[in-house]
């Protein structure tokens, strides 16, 4: 009987010894790396900082990618930077979009107003003077002054006699000279929108963020040398693009 009981006892051991012996042990995960850039951070080297994709509200845009604009108000645009100082010169990309056209105009006059004065390619100098605005009071307002441009939210319109006074378009075409432009007016064809597209130096450097402003677009404030702004009537599904004069240099 005690040699019964002991086979036993002798078996059951073995038994676990190969359970616990059998591979099916559960480790913990190692930690995932981790690396910190200047891509990943935001660094933009002007002042500017931006967040990381999907840190700070930057997320993914609209129309599901961290590729897409991101509608924003002034507010949020007055936080990405804090305007020129009274003898400072910045240089700005600037554009007017017409239904995804951009439109060569020129300035009403050559000298400069406020502290700005624009070239035939778009380049926007912003020096202000003594008694010019600084800061924040630097705004997209004054920009569109130098070509007789007024925008207000959903609302752009262009001076008389401006040129060229018509924009011709694969699909039709738009009267410049003397226009008011409406949000949901057509494009020709398609319904439009009055926007700001503003870029930090980061976006005009790699793409994004792109910022899209829809209220009080005259209303931006221009935050940081060598950034970029295009005042567009574009269909509100068209994706913005850099102005000419970024991508020229």
């Amino acid at each position: 009987m005690r040699t019964l009981v002991a086979s036993l006892l002798t078996a059951l051991a073995l038994t676990a010894g190969v359970a616990g012996c059998s591979g099916d042990d559960t480790s913990s995960p190692a930690p995932k790396a981790t690396t910190t850039d200047a891509a990943a951070t935001g660094a933009t080297g002007s002042g500017v900082t931006e967040p990381a994709d999907g840190a700070g509200g930057h997320g993914p845009g609209k129309y599901g990618s961290s590729m897409d604009p991101e509608v924003v108000g002034v507010k949020d645009i007055a936080k990405l930077g804090p305007g020129p100082a009274a003898g400072q010169q910045w240089k700005i990309w600037t554009g007017i979009n017409v239904c995804g056209r951009f439109v060569d105009l020129a300035p009403t006059s050559a000298q400069p107003s406020k502290g700005m004065s624009v070239s035939p390619a778009g380049q926007l100098t912003v020096a202000p003077a003594a008694g010019d605005p600084t800061g924040h009071d630097v705004t997209v307002a004054d920009f569109l002054a130098l070509y007789g441009i007024t925008a207000s939210t959903g609302t752009l319109t262009f001076p008389a006699g401006i040129a060229p006074s018509t924009l011709r378009l694969p699909n039709g075409s738009v009267e410049l000279s003397g226009a008011t432009m409406k949000t949901g007016d057509k494009c020709p064809e398609t319904p439009g929108e009055v926007q700001v597209w503003y870029y930090t130096p980061q976006a005009v450097a790699t793409g994004r963020p792109i910022r899209v402003v829809v209220t009080d677009p005259d209303k931006v404030p221009i935050v940081a040398d060598g950034s970029a702004i295009v005042v567009a009537f574009s269909p509100d599904s068209s994706l913005p693009t850099l102005p000419p004069a970024a991508l020229v240099g």
